[in-house]
């Protein structure tokens, strides 16, 4: 028998941002990367931050108000993209 695992941080029928950027930034196209980038900037809710959870058929419902590791990876996705490195 198959179990469900669903807690507060991942319900039912919900995508996390931040798998969506550890998706991109592991991608070697930046094709990918950009469709990602639109993507996670059309599922803010009008907020202009990233979520931790969204509903995959409605992004006005998440999770988490703002979420600063998806805050974070979606910059270290858009310096990414950019080619922009940090350097020690």
């Amino acid at each position: 028998m198959k179990q469900k695992l669903i807690s507060p941080h991942t319900p039912e029928n919900y995508v996390w941002p931040i798998a969506l950027s550890i998706q991109a930034l592991t991608s070697e196209s930046k094709k990918e990367k950009a469709r990602i980038l639109d993507m996670l900037v059309s599922i803010d809710a009008g907020t202009h931050l990233m979520h931790e959870g969204i509903d995959v058929d409605n992004p006005q419902k998440f999770t988490r108000e703002w979420f600063s590791w998806a805050n974070m990876m979606f910059c270290e996705l858009v310096m990414d993209y950019f080619d922009i490195r940090v350097l020690k």
